[in-house]
């Protein structure tokens, strides 16, 4: 098995995905296993199909990540409006029993799964709204394409490693397993090319600020209601996200001051909105119902 797992490094994969690793419960086996793959490539990716909290295997000599199957539990409980039909989809995997959070909870989670690892080990971890094992996020949402959306930009800004299940980003739905692992849709006609160009927005804007979203700092801004707003900070620049999981137009004035400097522009990221720093706080923002905004500020050299 060993051998296995070296040979294909050799033939050019980028790592491993484990499937239910915890059921070769042998520490001494796993760390066998890293040692040989990284010494074919360092940089090979090793993540385990773990559901729930992993310290045994993320402690440096084992896997370099785990499924974040929490953050995914995180966003049905913020943006999805549960009910008997979502709890029944997620009903018997290891999410958990869902709870229903507002934005404050929302906020304590995902800090809190941060926090369960050091910082190095939280930049690594698989995010991801679904998998073959798990009904589709649009069919739990029931259809609500602005929860998948608000989902994908958390995922794409929030510390770790965004994954994409095949046919999310084009509207696929499918229940419970095996209905999950549908066929991708190639016919474009019956594609949702509005979530599609969302979602193509999102990676753009995490190819534009690699340097802050790979191991930037992360700090909360806003917490109430059903309105989230953190920020994201490397060196000098600044990237705020606002997210507003209610039904009403969210207007803010957001308080700054421990980011960046009065007199610093801030910029809407989509729109090209200019504000300015002023006396600690970027005044008269707004995000629109069920919708994200992203702000930029940068630091004067």
């Amino acid at each position: 098995m060993l051998g296995v797992a070296e040979y294909w490094i050799t033939q050019g994969i980028d790592g491993w995905r484990l499937d239910v690793p915890g059921d070769i419960d042998d520490d001494t086996f796993w760390r066998a296993f890293r040692r040989r793959v990284k010494a074919q490539n360092p940089d090979a990716y090793i993540v385990g199909e773990i559901w729930h909290r992993a310290d045994r295997w993320l402690v440096g000599d084992q896997f370099d990540a785990v499924m974040n199957y929490q953050f995914t539990r995180a966003c049905y409980s913020f943006f999805v409006d549960l009910d008997a039909t979502t709890r029944a989809l997620t009903h018997g995997h290891s999410y958990g029993a869902l709870d229903t959070y507002d934005a404050c909870q929302f906020a304590q989670r995902l800090e809190a799964i941060l926090a369960w690892y050091p910082s190095a080990i939280a930049s690594a971890q698989l995010n991801l709204l679904g998998s073959h094992d798990t009904a589709r996020f649009l069919t739990i949402a029931r259809g609500d394409t602005s929860a998948l959306k608000l989902a994908y930009l958390t995922m794409m800004t929030y510390p770790g490693a965004p994954m994409i299940y095949y046919g999310d980003e084009i509207g696929l739905e499918g229940g419970r397993d095996p209905d999950c692992r549908r066929a991708m849709l190639w016919d474009q006609s019956r594609w949702n090319h509005d979530l599609l160009t969302a979602v193509k927005r999102y990676i753009a804007l995490r190819k534009h600020y690699a340097a802050v979203w790979r191991d930037g700092a992360y700090a909360r801004l806003y917490a109430q209601g059903l309105v989230y707003v953190f920020a994201r900070q490397r060196d000098r620049q600044t990237v705020v996200v606002g997210l507003n999981a209610g039904t009403r137009e969210a207007k803010l004035d957001l308080d700054v001051h421990f980011l960046l400097p009065d007199g610093v522009p801030v910029r809407a990221e989509w729109s090209g909105q200019q504000y300015t720093v002023t006396d600690g706080y970027v005044r008269g923002i707004s995000i629109p119902a069920r919708d994200g905004c992203v702000w930029v500020g940068e630091k004067p050299s």
